[in-house]
């Protein structure tokens, strides 16, 4: 959600938990967690009611909201310092090692700290079971999404497979569809981790296309086979070998896609996710006590 007026936190309402009792105010010794996008519309009221953020930041490649800030320059407010930089700023949570590693390029002064996301195993179990279907979603790289699609109609060698966007579908049916589909098509662009590729590996399917970046980590599994962002070529003939391998070897393509879904669960679990914030917001604590 992009930040606006009408959407700013009130810090002065008093504040209720979830079982309706009341709670103190905000104080200097609190951790509050905003979300990147948050970081320039509400830096100033942290820095007036001296109160500390961790940033959560979703995806480096975005760390800068030129287009955000341009529509709103008062968000700005003439900071010659990077945002990142203020002293209001404990902390700053990245998604992947790639985002961590460009982070710490350009910031090495802040303090970063990688937080492993695991995809919601119980919405992506592993299913043995698949349709002749693609799943993808053509968000960030529709015009590449279109081309593979087009291409791969114009070959007319995949005559009985359909493909499926997930991009308006809600959660549950998003990973319904993941989870039935032999391939996800990967259109993965500059991501902080990219957690699509990684639900349909949870789910046992192929997936073939770009890993986005962030996603390099965990493009690694038996099951998934990686395409150079824009070979256009390469894609369709993945593709097309992967569709095979389902037809012709479903025996394979079934032990191939239980290891892939080991893979990721063992690349990223959620008692991994759990003890890296568990580590890292005691840390960070304990370094807002010391200030």
């Amino acid at each position: 959600m992009e930040p606006s007026d009408k959407t700013v936190f009130n810090f002065d309402k008093p504040l209720k938990t979830a079982d309706g009792q009341e709670q103190k105010p905000f104080s200097p010794d609190d951790l509050l967690v905003i979300e990147h996008n948050w970081l320039y519309r509400m830096l100033p009221v942290f820095e007036a009611k001296n109160l500390q953020m961790v940033v959560f930041n979703q995806n480096t490649y975005h760390s800068f909201p030129d287009a955000m800030i341009k529509k709103r320059p008062c968000c700005l407010k003439k900071r010659e310092k990077n945002a990142f930089l203020s002293p209001h700023i404990a902390g700053t949570l990245l998604v992947s090692q790639d985002n961590l590693s460009f982070f710490r390029f350009f910031l090495p002064q802040v303090d970063s700290f990688l937080i492993r996301l695991a995809p919601n195993y119980a919405f992506f179990p592993y299913t043995l079971e698949k349709k002749k279907q693609m799943a993808y979603m053509p968000r960030k790289g529709f015009n590449d999404a279109l081309e593979v699609i087009h291409a791969l109609k114009a070959r007319n060698r995949l005559k009985s497979w359909t493909f499926f966007s997930i991009q308006e579908l809600s959660p549950q049916e998003s990973a319904r569809v993941i989870g039935e589909s032999a391939l996800f098509l990967s259109f993965s662009f500059r991501e902080g981790l990219g957690l699509p590729p990684a639900e349909a590996m949870a789910s046992g399917s192929a997936v073939v296309g770009y890993d986005g970046m962030g996603g390099r980590e965990f493009f690694k599994g038996p099951l998934i086979w990686p395409v150079r962002e824009g070979d256009m070529k390469d894609f369709v003939e993945k593709v097309e070998e992967m569709a095979l391998l389902f037809e012709k070897e479903k025996g394979v393509y079934e032990a191939m896609g239980k290891k892939n879904a080991e893979f990721i669960r063992a690349h990223s679990s959620e008692e991994q996710e759990r003890g890296d914030l568990k580590k890292v917001f005691a840390y960070l604590l304990q370094k807002t006590e010391r200030q």
